[in-house]
C-alpha cells in the first residue's frame, strides 16, 4: 500500500502507468502484478504474502519516487468507541476540543500509542449531530494490537467505557415472510433455503404459517 495525500497526483495517474513506475524501482518487475487508486493511495498487488514482503524491502526508494508518501503493508484494522468524554475541556487558557490535542496527552492514551499505532481519533457522526456536552469518539489501530486496548480507560478524570465495534455481516433473510406482519395461514410451496429463515417458517407439507412478531 502506498499512502498519498488526497491531492497528489498519482492519483489520477493510470493504473498501468502506476505499475510500471513500481515495477522500475525494484530488481524483479514480476513482483508486481497490478496497481490501482483505493481512497488511501495506490494499492499494489503481489502475487503472494513472500512477494510482497519483498516489495516492501524496496519501500523507502518508492516512497521517494512518488513523494510525501508512506509504503507499509496493508493492514485490518479494529475501530473502538470511547466515551462519553466532554466535548470541551476547561483549561487555564480556556475550553478545548480534546481532539486538538488534550487527548493525546492523557496517559491512558498516550500508553496505546507507546504499545500500537494509532491511526484515526475522530468523534462519531451521532456526537457530532448531538448538542448534549458529552460524546464518543473512534479509535482505529491494527486488529493484531486490538487486545492491547483495555475496556475502561481513565480520561480527564472519569472512568471512561471502550467497546469495540465488531464487523458483523448482517444475516440474511427471507424476503416474501421479512416482517412476519401478520397471522395467516397460506398455501405456498416451501422453496426458502435460508438457514436462518427456515427457523422461523414451520411447515406442514405445502403449508406455511406466518407469526406476527
Amino acid at each position: 500500500m502506498i499512502r498519498l495525500d488526497r491531492e497528489h497526483e498519482a492519483r489520477k495517474a493510470d493504473p498501468f502507468l502506476l505499475r510500471q513506475q513500481v515495477q522500475r524501482l525494484i530488481p524483479d518487475p514480476s513482483l508486481v502484478v497490478y496497481a490501482w487508486q483505493v481512497p488511501s493511495g495506490v494499492a499494489v498487488l503481489a502475487a503472494s504474502p513472500a512477494k510482497a514482503a519483498s516489495i516492501l524491502q524496496h519501500s523507502e526508494a518508492i516512497a521517494a519516487r512518488f513523494g510525501n508518501a508512506t509504503v507499509e503493508r496493508q493492514e485490518t484494522w479494529t475501530t473502538f468507541v470511547v466515551g462519553p468524554i466532554p466535548k470541551k475541556v476547561n483549561t487555564l487558557d480556556g475550553a478545548y476540543d480534546p481532539l486538538e490535542g488534550l487527548l493525546l496527552e492523557e496517559p491512558a492514551i498516550r500508553a496505546i500509542k507507546d504499545d500500537t499505532p494509532i491511526r484515526h481519533i475522530a468523534w462519531t457522526r451521532r456526537s457530532t449531530d448531538s448538542l448534549s456536552p458529552f460524546g464518543h469518539i473512534r479509535i482505529h489501530v491494527p486488529e493484531a494490537r486490538a487486545h492491547k486496548v483495555p475496556s475502561l480507560m481513565q480520561l480527564f478524570g472519569q472512568a471512561t467505557s471502550v467497546q469495540r465495534v465488531s464487523n458483523k455481516q448482517l444475516l440474511r433473510t427471507c424476503n416474501k415472510y421479512f416482517g412476519f406482519c401478520c397471522n395467516e395461514t397460506v398455501l405456498h410451496q416451501y422453496r426458502c433455503r435460508i438457514s436462518v429463515c427456515a427457523l422461523l417458517h414451520v411447515t406442514l407439507n405445502s403449508l406455511v404459517t406466518r407469526f406476527h412478531l
